[in-house]
């Protein structure tokens, strides 16, 4: 993958050279030496810094020496590079080639970009290209563009804000990916401080009630502008949310705890290792799944019913306990802790398969892995897997604490829970 870029990267070096003039009065000799040198670099930070430079030429010349980049380009530095400098374009008429640009765009990671560059602008065009986007085939730009829905009243005005809740109910139930299809809930709450989830007849009953008064002014029954709080301004009819949209944070009374991780978020899914190698003796003298089912109990007899919760258990393969986060409630913890307590070993360790699995929960909020080994299964090159969670994980943004037992690569633990906002913990 690099190696096309490289590639890409000598095309647009020769380019360069064929037509110098493109740098004409415009970048200093020593820049565009310095340009030359490392546009056809085989290292992305170096690539990177190459486009940084085009910052220093006109608008309208680094748009298309940018384009001629973005083509081939898969490193993230590089695409990000490449955005950091149209973020400074002052050009304001350059914003229909980007939007033209980012209608034809092939790569995922650059329609992204694309849609959270065109956001920033108060331009039409560029704000129903984003809207546009609501169809893109990938979900990580469909849940950019979600995110970005959700801050339409605040940084677009009622008006539009509205039309973008009809909008965001037509699609919300026709969103086939879980995590994505959240995250038009979570626009929605912040759009009108509602969470009727799915029940559509609900969220129809509501906005066919409030659409006509959706952020207009209150009025008394003199039809005069209602300021209670003096700031010379009126109420609005629509208050926006200020917390979080299911706030997970516990932040009140005990919270459990599993292997050293005190569990403060609400949505928790366990990942278990339930290979060969747990039925191995611990320094305890029980085996090491024995050791883990107890403390598995332990935790969940612990839950109040602020939590929910699920429970994943890998081998060469993956199984889950139920298809969804299970609300914490005494008959539920009672039938996870049996279903627990006859949980056996055996099998290779594939955790990248079994860590992809688990994130399909669309409620998930923190994940917590528990491994024994390295992988065996599946990815087993563990900068590899440490890559291919990052690339996935940023758009989901669960939270991956890891715990170790005796046989595991912990520093492979270490990383994959400090890229992933979560800690690390060893286990007897």
């Amino acid at each position: 993958m690099l190696r096309y870029s490289y590639h890409a990267a000598l095309a647009i070096l020769l380019v360069c050279i064929m037509t110098g003039s493109i740098f004409a009065g415009e970048l200093s000799p020593e820049d565009k030496k310095k340009f030359n040198e490392l546009i056809s670099s085989k290292e992305a930070p170096q690539r990177a810094e190459a486009v940084s430079l085009l910052s220093k030429i006109d608008d309208g010349k680094a748009f298309k020496m940018i384009l001629r980049i973005l083509e081939n380009e898969q490193a993230e530095e590089v695409i990000k590079a490449a955005f950091e400098v149209m973020r400074g374009f002052k050009d304001e008429l350059l914003i229909s080639s980007i939007c033209s640009a980012a209608r034809k765009c092939q790569n995922t990671n650059q329609r992204v970009e694309y849609v959270k560059l065109l956001w920033e602008y108060d331009d039409e065009k560029a704000y129903g290209t984003v809207v546009r986007f609501m169809r893109d085939p990938a979900w990580e730009v469909r849940m950019t563009v979600a995110d970005c829905l959700g801050e339409t009243a605040k940084k677009k005005g009622f008006e539009k804000a509205g039309d973008i809740i009809d909008k965001l109910l037509k699609w919300v139930f026709k969103e086939p990916d879980g995590r994505t299809q959240n995250r038009v809930l979570a626009a929605l709450y912040y759009l009108t401080g509602k969470d009727y989830g799915l029940d559509k007849d609900a969220w129809t009953k509501w906005w066919d009630h409030e659409k006509p008064n959706y952020g207009k002014p209150k009025v008394d029954d003199e039809g005069k502008f209602v300021d209670t709080d003096g700031d010379g301004k009126p109420d609005m009819t629509t208050e926006l949310p200020k917390e979080k949209w299911r706030e997970p944070e516990i932040t009140e009374g005990n919270r459990p705890k599993f292997f050293g991780h005190e569990l403060k978020n609400a949505r928790v899914v366990f990942v278990i290792d339930r290979t060969g190698s747990m039925n191995e003796a611990s320094s305890g003298g029980k085996t090491k799944l024995q050791v883990v089912k107890d403390e598995l109990v332990k935790t969940i007899g612990a839950f109040d019913k602020r939590y929910w919760f699920n429970m994943y258990f890998y081998s060469v393969g993956c199984f889950v306990w139920k298809p969804k986060l299970q609300k914490a409630l005494d008959p539920v913890k009672q039938e996870a802790m049996n279903y627990v307590k006859n949980l056996t070993g055996g099998g290779m360790t594939d955790i990248g398969g079994a860590l992809r699995k688990a994130s399909q929960d669309p409620d998930c909020d923190t994940l917590i892995l528990l491994s024994d080994g390295k992988p065996t299964a599946g990815i087993t090159d563990t900068d590899k897997l440490l890559e291919d969670v990052r690339k996935w994980n940023k758009f989901k943004k669960i939270k991956i604490n890891t715990v170790g037992m005796a046989g595991c690569d912990p520093n492979f633990l270490q990383k994959l829970a400090q890229q992933n906002g979560g800690t690390y913990s060893s286990a007897p």
